[in-house]
């Protein structure tokens, strides 16, 4: 594939960004599609080669969390760890740390 100057790829390679958050309309399918499951592993080695860090949206089941984790991806967030909070409540949860490795704590905590 060859990119003109003004393709949409073209267009991000100028922009100065250091996380990639990766769409919930990708996670809802990683574990039933194996293409979906290839391309979040491919965004994921890309990210790394470009020394962003990866977040995962909507992420909502400890199965997903998982996968997610063993793919490669730094950061989830989603109904999995937490309903919907305040940005006070955000704030602190985020001060906290809140990584993917913690998806198996607060799986055996939902069990």
């Amino acid at each position: 594939m060859i990119l003109a100057p003004d393709s949409g790829l073209m267009q991000i390679v100028g922009l100065d960004f250091d996380i990639l958050k990766i769409d919930h309309s990708l996670i809802e399918t990683v574990l039933t599609n194996q293409t979906a499951a290839r391309m979040l592993r491919g965004i994921v080695a890309l990210a790394a080669a470009l020394r962003l860090r990866t977040v995962a949206e909507g992420v909502e089941t400890g199965d997903e969390a998982f996968f997610l984790r063993a793919a490669g991806v730094d950061c989830g967030q989603g109904w999995f760890w937490s309903r919907a909070v305040s940005a006070s409540e955000a704030s602190r949860i985020l001060s906290e740390g809140y990584p993917l490795a913690n998806a198996q704590k607060s799986a055996s905590k939902k069990s």
